[in-house]
């Protein structure tokens, strides 16, 4: 079980913390779609739509407490 804190912002507004599963459940997407944001491919699609400065839903994690699990 991954008991790992994630920030989640919606675009740029703070949106809550918590598991994957927490945040899965709040925010009514699936646990593999917030893993895959997470991956180089969903960071890489998030950054592309901040360069076009396009209001973007597009849900971004921050793991917190980084340090903790290196």
């Amino acid at each position: 079980m991954d008991t790992r804190i994630y920030a989640a912002y919606q675009g740029d507004d703070y949106v809550m913390d918590g598991t994957l599963d927490e945040i899965a459940a709040r925010l009514h997407r699936k646990k593999s779609y917030l893993q895959w944001t997470k991956a180089p491919a969903g960071r890489k699609q998030a950054e592309k739509s901040l360069k076009m400065k396009k209001p973007s839903k597009r849900i971004v994690l921050v793991l917190l407490g980084e340090e903790d699990y290196e």
